[in-house]
């Protein structure tokens, strides 16, 4: 017998009450986004030109959530989720003097991502829940500058992915046997590097 075989035995065997169930979610809400950078041109030029901004937008955010829960006691559970985010709204920025005497207008955005999180929670009653936890966040990131001396400097569209962390907290309060309404601020922190 290999070892995967008896591993799923073994774990069968233990004794586990647990009531587990699928469910599904559509969260509207919105998103605060805020885009730290900073831009060197030309690199490795003893005269590069560098620019420290910070800039940022507040706009819609839809999600989709499925996941599933385990109910470990009658207070205790955890639920493993994931999200599927389309965001709206974008940054703008210009970058005056940017090459010779030019500026530069960048535009940004998140567009859509994704995200998984065990979400711990607590159940105060029957009606009203309580659940906070870690997750993994990759959102795609836009963005375009434009409007440079010549098409020189910064000029371009890029796309990128970002991958950071996310912490999901919320109360949830049941409002149907099949219904509940959700208070759930999301916090994440993604990071990138362009060249």
């Amino acid at each position: 017998m290999n070892r995967y075989s008896t591993l799923i035995i073994s774990l069968g065997l233990l004794p586990f009450n647990v009531n587990a169930g699928w469910y599904g979610a559509l969260n509207l809400g919105i998103n605060a986004v805020n885009v730290e950078k900073n831009l060197t041109y030309p690199i490795g030029d003893p005269f590069a030109t560098s620019e420290n901004f910070h800039s940022g937008y507040t706009n819609f955010h839809g999600q989709l959530a499925a996941g599933y829960g385990f109910l470990l006691t009658n207070q205790i559970g955890l639920n493993i989720e994931g999200n599927a985010d389309l965001f709206t709204g974008e940054a703008e920025h210009t970058i005056k003097n940017w090459f010779f005497s030019e500026p530069v207008q960048t535009e940004e955005k998140l567009k859509y991502g994704f995200s998984l999180f065990a979400l711990p929670e607590y159940h105060y009653n029957e009606y009203v829940r309580f659940f906070a936890g870690p997750g993994v966040s990759w959102s795609k990131f836009a963005i375009s500058y434009e409007n440079t001396a010549g098409n020189v400097g910064v000029t371009g569209h890029f796309d990128e992915w970002l991958t950071g962390w996310a912490l999901k907290a919320g109360v949830a309060n049941q409002l149907t046997p099949c219904t509940e309404s959700f208070y759930l601020p999301v916090y994440s922190i993604r990071q990138c590097h362009l060249d």
